[in-house]
């Protein structure tokens, strides 16, 4: 691809798919192939190769969702996530919740409610539903919610200490409530659990710059 020579990528990649057919991934890549060299047709037919062969791939359109997702063509995730809830009602909270994923990511807050709840009704305790739950209660704002998420943030944090997002989101419920210091500890932790966390870094240079510490905003907004 580099050196301009895209049929011989092409080919490398089908030679790849025929050597390794019970690997859907280099399907997807073969579609991705034609999707950076503007083969439209050429993707749709090669997702749906993928798709066709349910009994082989039985989690194609999960790879299929990913592969929209990936390319931001929103609605057809969302449908293709549909789809495959349909298809594998034993799989149908797996899919769905890649549908609620999307649907934060899009602010459509109403949207993934009604999912959010149909998970937790399923799986009570599943914490990725948990933690979907909680970020919408943080997204209205409204103090009962704040604290209905903290509790939840915190409840989640017990069962796994080590999940950046979980410690960066309670940052947010403690800010939003006009705790810094609590919300400070929460940033913090985020950080170090992973050093590159853009919006962590960004929150403590946030912080630093509203209690009037200029060389702590820039260390962390240079970090």
């Amino acid at each position: 691809v580099a050196t301009g020579k895209l049929r011989d990528a092409e080919a490398l990649i089908k030679t790849k798919c025929a050597n390794n057919p019970k690997e859907p991934q280099y399907v997807i890549e073969l579609a991705l192939h034609y999707l950076r060299t503007g083969q439209s047709q050429q993707v749709s037919a090669t997702l749906q190769s993928l798709v066709s062969k349910q009994a082989e791939f039985p989690n194609a359109r999960l790879y299929v969702g990913d592969f929209y997702a990936q390319s931001r063509n929103w609605e057809r995730a969302i449908q293709t996530y549909r789809d495959g809830a349909d298809a594998e009602p034993k799989q149908k909270n797996l899919y769905n919740k890649r549908i609620v994923t999307l649907l934060l990511q899009l602010g459509k807050l109403d949207a993934a409610r009604p999912l959010i709840d149909t998970i937790l009704r399923d799986s009570p305790k599943d914490p990725e539903a948990r933690a979907y739950r909680a970020r919408l209660l943080l997204e209205s704002g409204k103090p009962a919610d704040l604290e209905a998420s903290i509790k939840e943030f915190k409840g989640l944090l017990e069962e796994n200490q080590r999940d950046e997002n979980l410690h960066y989101d309670l940052g947010r419920a403690y800010h939003a409530q006009g705790k810094l210091d609590e919300a400070w500890t929460q940033f913090q932790q985020a950080a170090r659990l992973r050093s590159d966390f853009v919006p962590a870094l960004l929150a403590l240079s946030e912080i630093s710059h509203q209690k009037d510490n200029p060389d702590q905003t820039l260390r962390y907004a240079t970090d």
